[in-house]
């Protein structure tokens, strides 16, 4: 296993991601690191879990960077970086370029100077853009390094690439038709249950005719609807007022038939 391959799938069990940026940056913080403790706090700068395994991780790192094919090892690692990007510096020269820039040009810092000015302008993450040329025209930015530093930091706190770090609006979308859903179904809620409600009080209201409260035989046929005894005793006289009103009935009707014949017999 190579270099390369070996730094990915450790930055895979640090901290679950990894990706060519990502492992050629590391390998060049080896490199330019005058000792495994630097390169210990390069990566825990950089955000990687301050744990014994990064430790283990930077300790195999140094040791297999500094066998003397460092050199070798970072040209080869930005060979994608010149295919992608023609007559591109390499990154250890545009970091030295960078480090000019920022001492005096009459100073020569030792390494504990340098590396802290490559924690400044790598792992602290400044807002400031500082656009490089090459002999050959093409420009560069450190906006790169910022881009491999969020990539580790999202990496740390869970968030894959796929995930868009702007993207507020959509949660923002999302809240509204959540909100709207909501707002519907409350709707339908409060419809139904007025629809329940004027059922309910429909079947409260019970009609009943108070003309026949005062009526005798209505309270008696109440009383004798509940009492067994005094309905037995009633019966008779009920019988005899039922005929009555029977016969009576009958009378009027042979009275309206006599009537009915006698106007015909007269239109005759």
């Amino acid at each position: 296993m190579n270099l390369q391959e070996w730094v990915s799938d450790s930055l895979i069990d640090l901290i679950g991601e990894s990706s060519s940026e990502v492992v050629d940056y590391i390998i060049h913080l080896a490199a330019t690191c005058s000792s495994e403790q630097k390169l210990i706090q390069q990566l825990q700068a950089a955000d990687l879990p301050h744990s014994s395994e990064t430790a283990k991780f930077a300790n195999k790192l140094y040791a297999r960077v500094s066998k003397g094919s460092s050199t070798e090892t970072v040209s080869k690692t930005k060979q994608p970086s010149r295919i992608r990007q023609p007559a591109a510096i390499s990154t250890d020269d545009r970091l030295k370029d960078i480090s000019l820039d920022k001492e005096p040009h009459h100073s020569h810092p030792a390494d504990s100077n340098k590396s802290t000015k490559l924690d400044n302008l790598h792992l602290r993450g400044k807002n400031t853009r500082k656009r490089i040329t090459t002999q050959d025209g093409w420009e560069s930015e450190e906006e790169d390094r910022d881009v491999l530093e969020e990539r580790i930091k999202r990496a740390k706190a869970g968030v894959t690439d796929d995930q868009d770090p702007n993207s507020a609006h959509e949660h923002e979308e999302d809240s509204n038709d959540e909100a709207q859903f909501e707002k519907d179904a409350a709707e339908r809620d409060a419809f139904a249950e007025r629809l329940k409600q004027k059922d309910k009080e429909r079947t409260k209201k019970v009609v009943e005719d108070r003309s026949t409260l005062n009526d005798p035989d209505h309270q008696l046929r109440r009383d004798l609807a509940n009492d067994v005894e005094a309905r037995r005793k009633a019966l008779p006289e009920i019988r005899d007022r039922a005929r009555q009103e029977y016969l009576k009935l009958r009378e009027e009707q042979r009275l309206e038939i006599l009537r009915q014949e006698i106007a015909d017999e007269e239109e005759l």
